[in-house]
């Protein structure tokens, strides 16, 4: 979480660098996306230790960047990439890396009216 925050505010304080970094994290979770596809043949609720780390790995990572930009611009990418993107490994993954965004937008619902 440190290294996306210090990242976050590092590019933020670049000379002429964009305000609003959402769209660069988007970009860096959409380039993520097809980490998390598993091979065809291998059963999401069976997979082996190896391949589970791995996983585990990236859903930190999107869990980092879903704390930093915020979860609903994630939550957009997500949805954007899912109408592009066909097939069961495809909605998998998406579906896999959404229980990471979602992880950190609970506590924003509490707060919500």
């Amino acid at each position: 979480l440190m290294f996306w925050t210090v990242l976050a505010e590092h590019l933020g304080n670049a000379p002429g660098a964009v305000p609003d970094l959402v769209p660069t994290f988007q970009f860096l979770y959409v380039s993520m996306l097809p980490r998390a596809y598993l091979p065809s043949d291998e059963d999401p609720f069976l997979v082996d230790e190896e391949v589970h780390e791995y996983r585990s790995r990236i859903s930190a990572l999107v869990y980092d960047i879903a704390t930093v930009v915020g979860a609903p611009a994630l939550l957009q990418a997500t949805l954007e990439s899912m109408r592009q993107q066909e097939g069961v490994l495809a909605q998998e993954a998406h579906f896999f890396l959404l229980a990471a965004i979602a992880t950190p937008a609970k506590g924003s619902v509490e707060s919500c009216p």
